[in-house]
């Protein structure tokens, strides 16, 4: 049994999400994704979330990466169309002296704290 694809995502009310056979599909303020779902898992919504559960008499070993990688996909695909994409970067101060050189010459310049 996966641990991961044990819990529901939340869906967020301005996201649209359709099932049809084993085509999902994402709707929301940022975009429309789709995405193929293997057969041996089954998709659903209930109420304001979204669960996913293998399908009875398939190979649980198979079954059990795949159940938590689509889920993992899908809660990506949901914060994707309603959030979208960020990054956040820290700046990284290197200690050691730069040697630059230019017209003038060559010159050192290093970081003191």
């Amino acid at each position: 049994m996966s641990r991961i694809g044990k819990k529901p995502i939340l869906l967020p009310k301005e996201v649209e999400f359709n099932v049809s056979n084993s085509l999902v599909l994402v709707k929301g303020p940022k975009g429309e994704l789709k995405k193929e779902i293997n057969p041996a898992i089954k998709v659903s919504v209930e109420g304001d979330s979204i669960c996913l559960r293998p399908v009875s008499g398939s190979n649980a070993k198979e079954v059990s990466p795949l159940w938590g990688l689509y889920r993992s996909l899908l809660k990506n695909m949901v914060k994707g169309v309603s959030v979208g994409f960020e990054t956040r970067t820290t700046p990284q101060i290197d200690p050691s002296p730069y040697l630059c050189t230019g017209r003038s010459g060559k010159f050192t310049a290093s970081v003191r704290h």
